[in-house]
C-alpha cells in the first residue's frame, strides 16, 4: 500500500511557537534531532519529517496514534535520501516542498519484512559518478564453464554485469568460444591463444572470480593457482572450492583480497567437519577458517554469514527459493561485479549477500517460491538495486 501527507508548514510553524522544545522531543528521535539541527531547526525540514510520518502510517493501515509518532523514524543515506523505519519494515520515501506545503510519499519496502539496511551497506553501494565511464565501472573477469557446464559461468558473468560492472568477461576454452559468443549480448566471451596474451588483459582487469562449472581436474587445479598468483581481488566459488580443498597453502600464501563462497558440502571438504557440526557451529567454523586461510568466508544457507575472521555479518534477505540451482553462481556475479567496482572484499560479500537475497524475495513474489529459477534473480537486480536510490516503485 502507498501512503501520501500533505502538512502545511505555516501549521507546522504555530505548533512550534505553542509547545517549542517538548514538541520537538515528543514527536522527533535523537536520530531525526541531529538531522534537523544541521538544517537550523527550519519549519519545513520539521513538516517534511511529519508529513513522511503521516505517510507511513497510512501506507501500513495502522494509523499514525496506533505505530507511535516516535516508533516511526525517518533517515536518511547518504546522499541525503530519505527512507522510513518501524518495527522490523523499511519504507521508500519521497518527501517534496511547494508553496508551503510538505509533500510525502511512502511505499512500504518490497520484498517483505527485513528492517533496516543495514547502514555499512548504504556506506559501500557503489553508487556512480557523474564523470564515470564504462571503463571506470569495473572490469569483471570470470573462469569458468567447460562442455555441459557452460551455464553456471553464464548466470556468473550476467550478474556481474548487470549488478553495475562496466564490463564482464567470460574467460574460457577456444573450442567453447563459438558457442559463447552467440550467447552473449553485453557480455564478453575471450579465450587466448598465447599466456602472455592472457597475462597482459588480466592485468587490465579489477577483479576475478573461478569456478563455476570449472571443472576439478589437473588443468584447473593449474589454472587456479595462476589465478590465484595475481595481485587481484579474487572471488572462488564451486569446483575453486574443491580444487582448493586440496591445497590449501595457495590462500595462506596470497596477499590480494580473496572471497570463498562455500556451502556446507563445499564448507566440509574445507575443514574436513561434518555438514551437521559445521551447521552447530556456523559462525565459530566460518570465522576459524577466514582466519586460518586469510579470506572473507561467506557461508552460504538460512542467514548467509559473512566474516572476515574478526567482523561477521548475518544477511537479513532471502528465502528457500533461493535453494535452485544457478542460485549460487548469480551470488559469486554479483560479488565479483562489486569488487570490480571498488568495494572490499567483505564490504563487497556483505552487499552481494543482501542484494542476492532481495533479489530472490522478489523473485519469489512474482514467480513464487516453488516456481523461481536463477535467471528470475538476476531479472529482478535492478529492482533491488533501487532500494538504495529511494525509488517509490522500486524498479
Amino acid at each position: 500500500m502507498i501512503g501520501i501527507d500533505v502538512l502545511e508548514v505555516k501549521r507546522l510553524e504555530a505548533i512550534l511557537e505553542r509547545r517549542g522544545r517538548a514538541f520537538i522531543e515528543r514527536a522527533f528521535t535523537p536520530e531525526e534531532q541531529a538531522y534537523l539541527r544541521k538544517k537550523a531547526w527550519a519549519p519545513r525540514s520539521l513538516a517534511g519529517i511529519i508529513a513522511a510520518k503521516e505517510a507511513i502510517a497510512k501506507a501500513q493501515g495502522l494509523g499514525l496514534f496506533k505505530m507511535g509518532i516516535k516508533n516511526i523514524e525517518v533517515r536518511h543515506d547518504r546522499r541525503g535520501r530519505p527512507y522510513g523505519l518501524w518495527k522490523n519494515e523499511t519504507y521508500l520515501l519521497s518527501i517534496s516542498h511547494d508553496g508551503g506545503l510538505a509533500i510525502a510519499l511512502a511505499k512500504k519496502e518490497m520484498g517483505g519484512p527485513r528492517g533496516e539496511v543495514p547502514a555499512f551497506l548504504r556506506e559501500a553501494f557503489p553508487y556512480p559518478k557523474e564523470e564515470d565511464h564504462k571503463g571506470t565501472r569495473g572490469r569483471a573477469g570470470l573462469y569458468g564453464g567447460q562442455l555441459g557446464m557452460l551455464g553456471s559461468a553464464f548466470l556468473a558473468t550476467r550478474s556481474a554485469l548487470r549488478v553495475g560492472a562496466g564490463y564482464s568477461y567470460h574467460i574460457l576454452p577456444k573450442d567453447l568460444l563459438p558457442l559463447m559468443s552467440l550467447k552473449y549480448v553485453e557480455e564478453i566471451a575471450l579465450a587466448f591463444e598465447k599466456e602472455e596474451e592472457e597475462a597482459a588483459f588480466l592485468k587490465g582487469l579489477d577483479a576475478l572470480a573461478i569456478g563455476p562449472g570449472l571443472g576439478k581436474g589437473e588443468a584447473q587445479a593449474r589454472l587456479l593457482k595462476r589465478v590465484l598468483a595475481l595481485d587481484k581481488k579474487i572471488v572462488c566459488d564451486a569446483d575453486a572450492l574443491s580444487l582448493l580443498a586440496r591445497d590449501k597453502a595457495l590462500l595462506r600464501d596470497r596477499q590480494a583480497p580473496t572471497v570463498l563462497t562455500p556451502h556446507l558440502g563445499e564448507m566440509a571438504r574445507l575443514t574436513g567437519l561434518s555438514p551437521q557440526e559445521i551447521q552447530d557451529h556456523r559462525e565459530a567454523v566460518a570465522q576459524a577458517v577466514a582466519r586460518d586461510l586469510g579470506a572473507v568466508v561467506l557461508l552460504k544457507g538460512p542467514g548467509t554469514l559473512v566474516t572476515d575472521g574478526k567482523r561477521t555479518y548475518t544477511n537479513p534477505t532471502g528465502n528457500p527459493g533461493l535453494a535452485t540451482a544457478g542460485s549460487g553462481d548469480t551470488l559469486t556475479g554479483i560479488i565479483l561485479g562489486l569488487l570490480a567496482q571498488g568495494l572490499g572484499a567483505y564490504e563487497g560479500a556483505c552487499l552481494g549477500a543482501y542484494l542476492h537475497g532481495l533479489a530472490g524475495d522478489l523473485a519469489a513474489q512474482e514467480r513464487t517460491m516453488n516456481g523461481m529459477v536463477a535467471s528470475h534473480i538476476i531479472d529482478k537486480l535492478p529492482q533491488a538495486l533501487g532500494i538504495f536510490y529511494g525509488q517509490i516503485d522500486g524498479c
